[in-house]
């Protein structure tokens, strides 16, 4: 598909009387969403929903819509997934090089040559999003009906058999320079355009963290997990079945490896941000919440947006609602009693979810919501966050159970937590607003189940 930036609509006559459901939370800024959250949109369904919840956003999307889409989607891949795999590798390095020119001729300053490499740059980014979106039509379509077929084969269905980049790091950690690894893996970091990328004091302290053996152990059971895959897969015999199987399967790793791609991105597009920033008198943070149309605008005709709803933005006090060719913008002050009901939920002290690997813990919860507050997890303590990143393994590791709102079996938290045999549950929705720091919980991973004491 060609990509078309949505027109910016900054009021709605009539609020929209959708039912939404709840999909997923990320620290968040329109540089980072706008190419995906409008590629699905594209594609069919009909409304999604950003709504700033503290440092984060919660998402939201017309659940029949959003399922008939992913059904789609999930049908195009099993129709040629031998092609749709040989495709990401392309895909993959033609956003990295697209991005990678996007920040080289930022520097330069040329109005011109800024505006057609970001074009160029958005295209790469649109057609990446296949895999984006892909990745979730495998947990939302398949991942159930696999499950339920071979409950007892999970973890040889969803095993991971080849490293994913964070693994790469710690692996190399012990064999490279910090310069080097700066130079190489700094932008694992870099989530958002503005955030800074890892500086050799970060991995001078990991290294210290880090042990040698247990890492280099891992690397032995991707061959293992590479040879039981194998053997089982023989083992089915419906045509149809074994492709879903192997859909799942390959996006095990595949899901953190497209979000990976998704950073590198975000790092070499920085200059361009920062060009923004520096052009228009606002902050790296504040020109990130500049959308596409704002940007070709100021880029093709000089045109500035308005800097105090870009501040208001950085602030949270807009959502972001959009539809087909659209995106309206929300006060979540004046529109503060829709949004609540959009995104409210039951306040038990009961909370479910899927099992990612079985035991039963107690334990203090510990709510996690950025790396910075992974300092506060302890021996004593459930790791409770909205979703994980490769970075916040060894905090995980170190709490007695995982349990997170976000995700499938094949989500970041999983992989660990089955890697470490961690108690873990995912796709909770709602766990980091139930409880609280401090509170005494039991994690039923057995049955996927969370209470309050």
């Amino acid at each position: 598909m060609k990509f078309k930036p949505y027109k910016n609509i900054h009021n709605l006559s009539t609020i929209p009387k959708e039912q939404f459901e709840y999909f997923a939370s990320r620290v968040d800024c329109i540089a980072r969403t706008e190419v995906w959250v409008s590629w699905i949109v594209d594609k069919g369904v009909k409304s999604f929903v950003l709504i700033p919840d503290g440092k984060v956003f919660n998402y939201y999307f017309e659940p029949k819509s959003n399922r008939t889409t992913l059904t789609s989607l999930g049908k195009e891949m099993s129709n040629d997934w031998h092609t749709y795999l040989k495709k990401y590798v392309f895909k993959k390095n033609d956003l990295i090089k697209k991005a990678k020119t996007l920040s080289k001729v930022s520097q330069s300053k040329n109005k011109k040559a800024i505006y057609k490499s970001y074009c160029e740059y958005l295209q790469s980014a649109y057609d990446f999003c296949d895999y984006i979106w892909g990745a979730w039509s495998a947990i939302y379509i398949y991942e159930p009906e696999i499950i339920a077929k071979y409950p007892k084969k999970v973890d040889i269905i969803i095993s991971v058999d080849r490293p994913i980049e964070y693994m790469k790091m710690e692996k190399d950690i012990f064999r490279l320079t910090d310069k080097v690894l700066v130079k190489k893996y700094g932008w694992l970091n870099v989530y958002n355009p503005f955030e800074k990328s890892y500086n050799k004091k970060y991995f001078l302290n990991l290294r210290k963290k880090l042990n040698k053996k247990k890492i280099l152990d891992q690397y032995k059971n991707f061959a293992k997990s590479k040879k039981d895959f194998s053997n089982f897969i023989k083992t089915v015999k419906d045509k149809k079945l074994k492709k879903k199987i192997e859909i799942v399967h390959e996006f095990a790793w595949l899901k953190t490896d497209r979000v990976d791609v998704w950073k590198q991105a975000q790092f070499f597009a920085q200059p361009f941000y920062e060009y923004l920033g520096k052009q228009l008198g606002i902050s790296l943070r504040v020109a990130t919440n500049m959308t596409i149309e704002e940007g070709l605008n100021y880029l093709n005709s000089d045109t500035k947006p308005d800097l105090k709803e870009l501040t208001q933005r950085n602030k949270g006090l807009f959502a972001y609602y959009y539809k087909k060719d659209n995106i309206y913008f929300i006060s979540t002050v004046k529109n503060n009693r829709w949004l609540k009901k959009i995104s409210s939920h039951d306040k038990n002290t009961i909370v479910k979810g899927s099992v990612a690997c079985q035991g039963k813990v107690r334990g203090i919860v510990k709510i996690v919501t950025t790396e910075k507050d992974l300092k506060k997890i302890t021996s004593k303590d459930i790791f409770v966050a909205k979703f994980t990143y490769p970075v916040f393994t060894p905090y995980m590791l170190k709490a007695k159970a995982v349990v997170t709102d976000d995700g499938g079996l094949t989500s970041h938290a999983a992989i660990i937590a089955r890697e470490y045999k961690k108690p873990c549950i995912v796709g909770t929705q709602f766990a980091t607003k139930i409880f609280k720091d401090g509170d005494l919980i039991e994690v039923d991973a057995d049955k996927g189940i969370i209470k309050k004491i």
